[in-house]
């Protein structure tokens, strides 16, 4: 007689990921950007068909992209250095609106707040999540609050 032999699988445990977090910021400001964008082919400022049947069901979705969608240079070192010694060329605003204007800086704005604490503690996620070159992930640490 043979004696039944159990065999023991070891339990994985599911481990968390640090990184988490910083997914559902990104999810966050991809919906934002792709928000504003929406409200500039309702404005007539993109002059699509496309972009006017974009509702927030479909910012919703786009935002769920787990990476940075707004490309803000972070693939180039050179240009992120000038601006760490605020020599970069101004972004042009003319011919937007007001409100359009007041909005994309917030929105930047925020991208750059939530970059530079990532990169303190999780550098490696951030260049990963933002698509951002090390150097320049260096550089928003380096970046005062202002």
């Amino acid at each position: 007689m043979r004696k039944n032999k159990k065999i023991l699988r070891p339990t994985i445990v599911p481990q968390g990921w640090a990184g988490e977090n910083t997914l559902t910021t990104v999810r966050q400001l991809n919906t934002r950007y792709f928000q504003i964008l929406a409200e500039k082919a309702n404005d007539g400022a993109i002059p699509t068909a496309l972009w006017a049947q974009v509702d927030t069901r479909v910012c919703e979705r786009a935002g769920r992209c787990p990476v940075l969608l707004m490309d803000l240079n972070f693939q180039r070192p050179d240009w992120w250095q000038r601006v760490s010694q605020r020599n970069a060329y101004p972004l042009a605003t003319a011919g937007a609106h007001a409100q359009h204007v007041e909005r994309a800086v917030s929105l930047v704005r925020e991208i750059l707040i939530d970059a530079r604490t990532i990169s303190r503690t999780m550098p490696r996620t951030l260049n990963l999540v933002f698509g951002m070159a090390a150097p320049v992930s260096a550089a928003i640490a380096r970046l005062g609050a202002p």
